[in-house]
């Protein structure tokens, strides 16, 4: 008999059996398995239940309604952000499949889209001269829904002046800005910046 790496005794032939678990030989494997996953559960427990014990846990405060409000916003944002650009791409895809080629990017598809669908010209069946424009319609219909979003945030930002304050730095716009505020709040959590940026 031999010690496993799970720490239990296991044989050396096939008919024995690792004593907790009944691993056949060789249980090397699959008693490390169960080792990490057992390890790693017993982690997570001592994590949730002692967190004074962890002082690399920073307590975050809870979200006042602005906050929530702010992270609502960008949430429903990025979904119809999202899902305007899986939108072009399957538009670039279903015309390229057809031998027309769009450059990258929603531009360029907003400009050509309504002239393909229009030319009788090109040779696309009645059915996908429909679906582009069912498509088509469907941007139109995300485009207003996206500013309108982006307006509330613009207001938010200009109204918040911790919002403020961020948009000063270079490259952080009200969207960055009004993200970061809704996340962490005013940062006080932090006592660095490199434990914001964990």
């Amino acid at each position: 008999m031999s010690r496993g790496i799970c720490g239990h005794l296991y044989g050396y032939y096939e008919s024995e059996r690792c004593e907790i678990w009944g691993c056949l030989t060789p249980c090397l494997s699959i008693c490390q398995d169960k080792y990490n996953f057992l390890i790693t559960h017993l982690l997570r427990t001592v994590a949730l239940t002692f967190p004074q014990e962890l002082p690399q846990l920073v307590e975050v405060p809870i979200k006042t309604e602005e906050q929530l409000d702010l992270q609502a916003l960008h949430r429903v944002r990025e979904r119809w952000v999202m899902r305007r650009t899986a939108m072009v791409n399957q538009i670039r895809s279903l015309l390229l499949e057809r031998g027309l080629t769009l450059p990258k990017g929603r531009s360029h598809v907003d400009e050509q889209l309504p002239r393909i669908v229009e030319d009788a010209e090109l040779n696309l069946s009645d059915s996908i001269r429909v679906l582009l424009a069912q498509l088509k319609m469907e941007l139109e219909q995300l485009a207003p829904r996206i500013e309108e979003m982006d307006r509330v945030i613009q207001k938010s930002a200009r109204e918040n002046e911790a919002c403020q304050r961020l948009t000063e730095i270079p490259g952080v716009g009200p969207v960055t800005a009004t993200a970061l505020i809704a996340a962490v709040g005013h940062g006080s959590a932090f006592g660095k910046g490199r434990k914001l940026s964990v």
